[in-house]
This record gives structure tokens, sequence and C-alpha cells, in this order.
């Protein structure tokens, strides 16, 4: 997979908090978010909180750091990921169901935080239009990516 190439296209002044607006080859639109905290829309879907991040992560931990295996749906910009993994004791496995390869391609060059890419713990694949998840596994979906 390679990074996607990114060209200036003209800034909108008018709508508040945005840097830049840059347009790949494919049309897709990824906006620079001004806040705190580094953060992206892509098509107007905003991949995480540009002011906290880290919280409305540490929200969505709230009865998957008890599971060994966890399916993700999405990663947005790694940060459930990243926290999942250093705050689980249980998790053996989480497994990273990649909904958009243009999308995740775009995602993992604005992650602030990518080394949970890396951990052994984590499984990434294409999810599959037939893909069920099974009735007993936890799982967590990613808005952003899903959108």
């Amino acid at each position: 997979m390679h990074p996607t190439t990114l060209t200036a296209q003209p800034q909108n002044f008018t709508r508040p908090g945005l840097w830049a607006a840059l347009q790949d080859e494919a049309g897709w639109v990824v906006t620079q978010l001004q806040a705190a905290h580094p953060s992206i829309a892509i098509n107007g879907i905003r991949m995480a909180s540009p002011h906290a991040p880290w919280r409305d992560a540490q929200m969505a931990l709230q009865g998957l750091v008890h599971e060994r295996v966890l399916h993700l749906y999405g990663c947005a910009l790694g940060h459930v990921p990243t926290l999942l993994l250093k705050s689980s004791e249980c998790l053996e496995t989480l497994k990273v169901h990649i909904l958009n390869a243009q999308a995740f391609a775009i995602q993992k060059v604005h992650m602030a935080d990518s080394d949970w890419l890396d951990d052994p713990r984590v499984q990434l694949r294409m999810a599959q239009a037939g893909d069920k998840p099974d009735r007993q596994a936890a799982l967590h979906i990613s808005l952003p990516d899903l959108q």
C-alpha cells in the first residue's frame, strides 16, 4: 500500500477549525483540523476529536479491557487501539478489520502514534462483505470509519 499523494486545494477560511484542505489523486478531500490535537477529516468525516481524542478513546474502552480477543472495525487515527494495547492486561489478540484501504492509507499518514501497528497482538485484515462477527466475540466499531 502506497501513501496517498495529496495536492493543495483552495482553503476555505469561512469554516472555523480548518488548516488546509488537500485532495488526493482519487478525489478524496483530506482536511487538517486546527485544535489542541492533530486531527483530520476525510471527505468531511472527522476521524478523531481534535480536542480530546484520548478521552474519547478512554470512553470507548469501557467494557473492552477485560476481553482476551477483540474485533475492532476501523481504527480512525489509532487512539482506541493504542490505549487498548497499553491498558489491557487480558488482551491476547486485537483483530483490526480495515473497512476502506484508501481511508486507512490516509489515516496511517496522520496517526500521532502508529506503534500499535507493530504490536504482535495486532492482526490487520481487510474486511470482507460477508464477514459476520462471532456472537461471543467482543467488538468495537469506529464510527468515522463506518461512515
